[in-house]
């Protein structure tokens, strides 16, 4: 079962990485790539030992280092990969740790997979969309930006959840 947490580790060491490529460049890059690392360090502490709240306090350091590095004008495409791939870390390590809490769980590793399969297609939609969003100029008024931003999460909820309905029949 701890061969399921190598996607996590994974997944961490990624958001690392991205994080730390987009601050590197920048002022005062030194002590941000130490936040960064102690933020891995951190991370993959709170993975190791089962920590789910040190585990949401690593992903919202993430979460302020995304967003402090967009405000600081450095590149958003890092900090879009960094952010989704600490998004992703954060819940497959949670719902690796809610899987395991329970005794008996008839298809645990099916279970399992299709989770991460799931989340990975999730993750390729959200980097098309970054992408989208950071080459498309489109000057919208406030209404009109809030109704496609309403369409796009209906339509992704549905391709998430298309696939966990049939799997349920």
């Amino acid at each position: 079962m701890k061969l399921f947490y190598l996607p996590t580790l994974a997944f961490v060491a990624a958001s690392t990485l991205a994080l730390g490529t987009a601050y590197s460049t920048g002022p005062n890059a030194l002590l941000w790539l130490l936040v960064i690392g102690a933020g891995l360090v951190f991370w993959l502490l709170a993975e190791w030992r089962g920590w789910s709240l040190m585990a949401g306090t690593a992903l919202l350091l993430s979460l302020f280092l995304a967003a402090n590095g967009i405000a600081s004008e450095h590149r958003p495409l890092w900090m879009s990969i960094g952010l989704l791939a600490a998004l992703s870390a954060w819940l497959l390590g949670d719902t690796f740790r809610r899987v395991n809490a329970v005794e008996n769980v008839e298809g645990r590793s099916e279970m399992l997979r299709a989770a991460l399969i799931r989340l990975l297609i999730l993750d390729a939609v959200g980097l098309a969309l970054t992408v989208t969003a950071l080459t498309v100029r489109l000057r919208l008024a406030f209404f009109p930006a809030l109704a496609i931003g309403v369409l796009l999460i209906v339509l992704l909820n549905r391709l998430l959840v298309a696939p966990r309905r049939e799997q349920s029949n």
